[in-house]
């Protein structure tokens, strides 16, 4: 169907043009069409942009290198796409991403999780008594990217493995 882009809003979709109703022949598919096969937000939002970097990367012609960041959805050069193929997805076979997660790193996420959202909780509290500079300090204690990717760094030889929990 290709339609309906606004998301939460679909006063875009009939600005624009591109509100399709549901159609009975052509069933509708939620969600995403091709697995992301990772929990992380970033990579989730940066996808595309990633794909269409490699392309701009690995294409030889220059008005191709500029110009496929302004072209519809999903083109791609030619040589590019040859280069690095991007296989269709067959969504009758779509399979989602669900690892196998161990309770006790389940329990270790949500208590990261209960003390991130205390930790903010008391920043959002206390924030009209602290400086600028101090408000500053606490937003980035709580936002180092270490502490929210923690598979970002390498543990120690005999430590736990970060790399396997996603």
């Amino acid at each position: 169907m290709d339609r309906n882009y606004g998301g939460v809003f679909i006063i875009w979709d009939r600005l624009f043009g591109s509100y399709q109703e549901e159609l009975e022949d052509e069933p509708c598919i939620y969600g995403v069409r091709k697995p992301l096969n990772s929990f992380d937000p970033l990579a989730a939002n940066l996808q595309h942009y990633k794909r269409m970097a490699l392309d701009a990367w690995h294409t030889k012609s220059w008005w191709d290198r500029l110009t496929l960041w302004f072209r519809r959805t999903g083109y791609r050069p030619a040589d590019a796409e040859a280069a690095m193929p991007v296989p269709s997805c067959d969504l009758d076979n779509f399979q989602r991403f669900d690892p196998q997660i161990s309770r006790g790193l389940r329990a270790y996420a949500l208590l990261q999780h209960l003390i991130y959202s205390g930790a903010t909780l008391a920043l959002l509290w206390n924030a009209a008594q602290m400086s600028y500079g101090q408000q500053l300090a606490a937003v980035a204690l709580l936002a180092r990217p270490d502490r929210q990717r923690p598979h970002s760094r390498r543990p120690p030889p005999g430590r736990l493995n970060w790399r396997d929990w996603h």
